[in-house]
């Protein structure tokens, strides 16, 4: 378990302080680990309030503010394996960009395993394995996808023509 970091969709937020629920992560974090994991995730806002309570479920929190707080507790475990179960689920455009951007600028060496329906960013990765009614139907990079008539050039022609 040591080695996984997991963000997913509905990420559970303690009815605890911000403190608490990003010690989980990493509990000999110092206040100015979990200041700066806060304000690179984008919730500078809260930074400066560690001791925050964050209500029964993240009730105090938005959806995306909950979203950046269980990706801030990823970064802050640094394992070398990332899980991310549609982490930008339910989530505005201007918060998802956030939280991409975010994965991406600490990604480093790690593994990464993105579950999506949304197809952004996809031409990071270096596999996409491609699923349908719970089978593998193609794999290969976004380029090799798009080449041809596959499931996910459709996939992504689905989404772009719904933007």
């Amino acid at each position: 378990r040591s080695l996984f970091a997991v963000v997913s969709q509905d990420a559970y937020i303690f009815n605890r302080t911000l403190r608490e629920n990003l010690l989980i992560a990493r509990p000999t974090a110092t206040d100015d680990e979990l200041t700066e994991i806060l304000t690179k995730v984008g919730l500078n806002a809260f930074a400066t309030d560690l001791n925050l309570n964050a209500g029964n479920f993240g009730a105090r929190l938005s959806g995306g503010e909950r979203q950046l707080l269980a990706l801030a507790r990823a970064l802050l475990k640094d394992a070398p394996i990332w899980i991310f179960d549609e982490p930008t689920a339910n989530l505005d455009v201007k918060t998802e960009r956030k939280i991409l951007d975010a994965i991406w600028e600490t990604a480093g060496h790690r593994t990464m395993i993105m579950i999506t329906h949304r197809l952004l960013d996809m031409e990071k990765m270096d596999q996409i394995i491609v699923m349908n009614h719970g089978e593998i139907v193609e794999k290969g990079t976004q380029a090799q996808l798009l080449a041809g008539q596959s499931f996910y050039a459709k996939m992504v022609g689905y989404q772009v023509a719904f933007r």
